[in-house]
């Protein structure tokens, strides 16, 4: 995963660079060449508003480059996901790739105000992401055929019980309750201090 921030600071483009094993992936020779490609592809590069499959015609543009690449490391090479985020309001972007370079993540906040308090809850906040994978922010954004099949899933799991109805649907319930604790940001516990509820506590 590589990542490239426009100079004005407007602009994120994380790209997902593919070879064969681990080993190609650590060399420096590999880092490099994706450091040397993210910038110049993140220009013509569509915005996005979640990751997208890398479009061929701009992996053409690079396609001599990659083919020289894999002739020097002995590996396929190809071009995974990407995303690219445009700032339109007031705030900025964080960003973290993991030091195995297979996780990156990409946050804006919105905020009038740029300092040293929002730029450690930019940054705490990304790592929370790449540690808990959350898949939603809040509740509400997720499709009610989800939660439908979660909640079918549970009732089936308890079905030879002989429990009351009432007991389980409590159950049921706390199960979803887990679920969103899963599944969504703003209900995790933070990963850099799981004694909270949230990376908004104090």
């Amino acid at each position: 995963m590589f990542t490239k921030v426009s100079e004005d600071e407007k602009e994120i483009t994380l790209i997902s660079i593919l070879c064969e094993t681990d080993f190609v992936a650590r060399t420096d020779e590999f880092v490099n060449l994706g450091k040397s490609l993210v910038g110049p592809l993140s220009e013509s590069l569509p915005e996005t508003n979640t990751a997208k499959p890398f479009p061929e015609d701009t992996a053409s543009t690079v396609k001599e480059k990659v083919t020289d690449a894999v002739a020097k490391m002995g590996e396929n090479i190809q071009f995974g996901d990407y995303s690219k985020f445009v700032l339109k309001n007031a705030g900025k972007f964080y960003f973290y790739i993991h030091h195995n370079q297979k996780i990156g993540v990409a946050l804006e906040l919105g905020s009038d105000k740029i300092d040293e308090k929002l730029d450690k809850l930019g940054k705490d906040i990304c790592l929370h992401i790449a540690a808990f994978s959350p898949e939603f922010v809040t509740p509400s954004e997720i499709p009610e055929e989800t939660l439908k099949r979660e909640r079918d899933i549970y009732i089936d799991q308890m079905k030879d019980t002989k429990k009351p109805e009432a007991v389980l649907s409590k159950i049921v319930e706390g199960k979803i309750e887990k679920f969103y604790e899963d599944k969504c940001l703003l209900n995790q516990k933070f990963a850099l201090d799981t004694e909270k509820n949230n990376f908004f506590n104090d």
